[in-house]
């Protein structure tokens, strides 16, 4: 899981993608374990790295 934390801080891969590339090969699979890890989805995790990485 630590490296699709990974690849959604540094890549603009879509979310399927990040879950392919970290071993998942259902993309609502990935989605399902990294909201239960993060306690929210990959794309609000991205969007949330973003916004704190500008300021």
């Amino acid at each position: 899981m630590q490296y699709a934390y990974s690849l959604l801080e540094t890549t603009t891969l879509s979310v399927d993608e990040n879950g392919r590339r970290a071993g998942f090969s259902s993309g609502s699979y990935f989605i399902q374990l990294f909201c239960k890890s993060a306690g929210t989805t990959p794309l609000q995790y991205r969007q949330q790295f973003e916004q704190s990485s500008k300021h």
